[in-house]
């Protein structure tokens, strides 16, 4: 899934903790790490009720009961974290007691202290009132009367305790049974195992039971109007609950649930873990989607359209980019084994559920499709963290002085997920397959049900392999930024040597000290392929190899094992080659990428060969595309057009096409392609990728003329959500003044949130247009209580987008009220971005290295200039001498 966004608020760092007596006072965390765990919580019965009248009020009531046993102390009382919540009731071993509460933390006491191997049950009544967290509530509104009616649960980001008495810390877990009682027609899925749904009167009391013990992260409900899709897996039930009118969608979207379960249980070695499966639609979820144990919450908005209804082509398998089934499906089953079977003891270790999770949904897109896959989302995870995370601003994988424990899951661009699989993966080329895969398996087994840091995996490496792995882990752990490798290649051809000279040029100190790095090196040497392996463990290092005759090509980690950002002089005729011939997919495509700076028409047929080639990996293809929409020369738009002519079947690649044509907006046959496309296409995502760039392209006034109305049409009318937004998408890139009232129109009709939320960011754009400033201004403020709380986030950003000053003062008061998590993170990035001009001295990680390497490219083009026009220079001489 995508990188989780959420703002959780102080009471993460007030709130209170168990403690052993009445008398002890409970401190709050320094540093992040977990709460005492005095007691041991061992069964949760937990009974919800929502009435329908209370759905619609957004109230609930609830009673839990803990039974629990002292660790090591007599305890005198039990601290349970609850947040805004009226309590009604508490009682020890069914005897109502008093309670003290202070609406973060409510203290029950003992009448004798607990002995230690003695059980005691503790009971909470409870009622949960218009929280702003915890407990959410999906309603019809006046711009949407059919929306689903959903109430869901939170519980990452130590979320349930705003609707749930408990000790809410990920170091602690219990088994359960949760009783939710729900209005006739509705259904109501948690965590473990339906037991049954009992029907009484106008009501129905569903039962999920789970022997598994979960922390407070993986619990949780959703309750809603669903149909109920069965399946099993190995004699499991797995489910689907979805709203009616989704059920086609439904199924699409989870086909292959039990695949990818088979999948992840041969991989680690460990079967999958809970008694069933289920996935429940739930409307509007602020993350899209959320793993739970042994059920993940989804929004059936995300769902694909599969071979639904309206006849459209399915949307997958295997689209690149942010795809369901990988991102949210995969993603949230992988949760199973990293946050189901062992999970972070506190956030700061988040890495080792999200890095797994992260790792495992790549994995499983590469075996769904193919190896360049997921060599493709690794490189994409790779660039990512070039910006984000260097030796000069970046923060360890380890990082614990975050304000809120949601913040680990943003910190340097959502570096726990993209750096934690690449830790992942390095040390599984390192260790080796069978290694690393066992001690994985001994690592969720040893501590299965229980709570892990980063030193438990490192010792369940260490055995297994007999490695000491700690610079590895100080390095990659414990450490910041990642290498910046350069390297230059030379051969001489009296010592027949080639020597690599390899170089680490990040900032090298006391506090980011060198990497020490296993490199794989390849060379083509008289047709056949040699590899070697060197370890750089300085700042430059030089690697001489004798070969009979001179290679005619060599890639470094072409097999993709380091994470690193990597800078190769390599001749370009080692590129032609490598792009179409290399010995990997990654190989060919760093070669292909290169070739997008080689303006020599021997690079554009290769690049060309390289796109139309049948057997090459359609990844590979894809960036053939790009690269020629990179280099910016007649000859390539031309090798564009003639692929696109060419009748290309993969719609993946002719997507890529597409995307390259719009690198050049003044190509007449270009823009008419990008029309034709964006008009009619039976492919959803080849219209949308058209419609998308239709708006950068400018070749004629008339076919710009014609390019907005039909973006204008297509954002108010196209049955396809995905082109519409892109049509809204293309205009704001436009800049179309002219589809303003369209856009206004979209973003005040009711209807599909997503597309209403589109066009509201829009407007932030093109209402700085003098003469539309006011109207948006006003518009934008008023929808920042926009009955849809989905469109709200959206109002604030489009406010921060508008830079109009007078907003901080509604975005100060909005951003007081109660609101939803990304409502307030939406309002403060407003407000930044109102109270804070861009300082240019201050330049995003990794930018200066790779203004370092622009400018080194700038000089080589500098230099073949120079070339060619001393080349020109002596052709007119030639014509300026007369004939003898």
């Amino acid at each position: 899934m995508k990188v989780r966004s959420a703002c959780l608020a102080a009471v993460c760092l007030l709130g209170t903790l168990p403690v052993a007596t009445a008398q002890q006072e409970a401190t709050p965390p320094a540093g992040n790490y977990s709460a005492d765990r005095p007691v041991d919580f061992l069964h949760m019965k937990l009974e919800y009720r929502f009435t329908a009248k209370e759905i619609a009020e957004r109230v609930a009531e609830g009673r839990v009961t803990f039974t629990l046993t002292p660790i090591a102390q007599p305890v005198r009382s039990l601290r349970l974290d609850a947040v805004d919540m009226r309590i009604l009731d508490t009682q020890v071993n069914g005897e109502t007691v008093t309670f003290s509460y202070d609406d973060k933390s409510l203290e029950i006491p003992f009448a004798a202290p607990v002995e230690p191997g003695r059980n005691v049950d503790v009971t909470v009544h409870f009622r949960v009132e218009r929280p702003d967290r915890g407990l959410h509530f999906i309603l019809p509104n006046a711009n949407d009367p059919q929306k689903q009616t959903v109430v869901y649960t939170m519980g990452e980001g130590m979320d349930a305790r705003h609707w749930l008495p408990a000790h809410d810390w990920p170091n602690e877990r219990w088994t359960s049974d949760l009783l939710i009682t729900v209005p006739k027609g509705f259904s109501a899925v948690s965590v473990g195992k339906l037991v049954g749904s009992t029907p009484a009167g106008d009501d129905v009391t569903w039962h999920w039971k789970s022997d598994q013990p979960t922390d407070p992260h993986m619990l949780g409900f959703a309750v809603g109007r669903y149909v109920k899709l069965e399946n099993t897996w190995r004699g499991r039930p797995v489910l689907a609950f979805v709203p009616a009118g989704k059920e086609a969608a439904g199924r699409y979207t989870f086909r292959r649930v039990n695949q990818i379960l088979d999948f992840y249980s041969e991989l680690t070695g460990v079967e999958y873990p809970y008694d069933s499966f289920a996935h429940a639609a739930v409307t509007d979820h602020h993350h899209r989607g959320m793993e739970h144990a042994g059920f993940s919450m989804i929004d059936p908005a995300m769902f694909s359209t599969g071979p639904n209804d309206d006849g459209l082509e399915p949307l997958e398998p295997g689209w690149p980019g942010y795809t369901i089934e990988t991102n949210l499906v995969a993603h949230m089953l992988a949760h199973s084994w990293f946050g189901g079977i062992a999970s972070y003891r506190n956030a700061s270790q988040g890495w080792l559920n999200e890095g797994f999770g992260t790792y495992l949904h790549m994995q499983w897109a590469g075996h769904a499709d193919n190896e360049a896959v997921f060599l493709s989302l690794m490189r994409g995870a790779a660039q990512g963290l070039s910006f984000t995370d260097s030796s000069e601003t970046g923060r360890p994988m380890v990082w614990r002085q975050f304000n809120q424990p949601m913040e680990v899951f943003q910190y340097d661009g959502g570096k726990i997920y993209w750096k934690g699989a690449w830790i992942v993966h390095m040390l599984r080329s390192q260790l080796g397959d069978k290694v690393f895969w066992g001690a994985v398996k001994n690592y969720l087994n040893d501590h299965r049900w229980g709570s892990v840091e980063t030193a438990d995996l490192r010792r369940a490496l260490e055995k297994e392999s007999g490695r000491d792995l700690e610079r590895f882990f100080d390095q990659w752990v414990y450490g910041k930024g990642i290498p910046r490798l350069k390297a230059a290649y030379r051969w001489d051809p009296v010592k027949k040597s080639a020597t690599l000279t390899l170089q680490q040029t990040q900032r090298i100190a006391a506090d980011s000290p060198v990497f020490n790095l296993p490199i794989e090196l390849y060379f083509r040497v008289a047709g056949k392929d040699e590899w070697r392996t060197v370890e750089l463990d300085r700042a430059t290092q030089d690697y001489p190899f004798s070969f009979d005759s001179a290679p005619e090509a060599f890639a470094i980690d072409a097999h993709g094992k380091l994470l690193s950002t990597l800078t190769v002089e390599t001749p370009r005729a080692m590129l032609e080659w490598l792009a179409t011939s290399g010995p990997t997919p990654l190989a060919q495509i760093r070669a292909a990428e290169a070739l997008g700076t080689q303006t020599a028409s021997s690079s554009t047929a290769a690049l060309s060969r390289l796109l139309l080639s049948p057997t090459a990996l359609w990844p590979v293809r894809q960036v053939a595309a790009t690269a020629l929409g990179r280099l910016q020369m007649p000859e390539a738009a031309q090798a564009l057009l003639d692929a696109e002519n060419s009748g290309i079947a993969d719609p993946r690649v002719l997507s890529a096409v597409l995307a390259a044509l719009s690198a050049y907006p003044f190509n007449t046959p270009a823009h008419q392609v990008l029309l034709r496309y964006a008009a009619a296409s039976p492919v959803d995502k080849l219209q949308a990728m058209a419609a998308r760039q239709l708006g950068r392209m400018k070749a004629s006034p008339e076919l710009q003329k014609a390019s907005l109305a039909l973006l204008v049409n297509t954002a108010k009318s196209s049955p396809r959500p995905m082109v519409r937004v892109a049509a809204i998408q293309s205009l704001e890139q436009a800049d179309a003044i002219s589809a303003y009232d369209t856009l206004s129109d979209l973003a005040t009709k009711p209807g599909d949130p997503n597309i209403r939320s589109r066009a509201i960011t829009a407007l932030g754009v093109l209402g700085r247009d003098e003469k539309l400033r006011e109207r948006t201004f006003i518009a934008l403020c008023g929808w920042l209580d926009d009955p849809d709380y989905a469109v709200r986030p959206s109002a604030a950003r489009a406010l921060g987008r508008l830079g109009d000053a007078r907003a901080l003062g509604q975005l100060t008061t909005a951003a007081g009220s109660p609101r939803t998590v990304l409502e307030k993170e939406a309002l403060e990035g407003a407000l930044r971005s109102l109270r804070t001009a861009p300082d240019p001295r201050v330049l995003p990680a990794g930018v200066v290295d790779r203004l370092a390497s622009m400018e080194k490219e700038n000089a080589q083009l500098k230099e073949r200039l120079a070339d060619v026009t001393k080349r020109l220079g002596a052709l007119e001489s030639k014509k300026e001498t007369p004939a003898k």
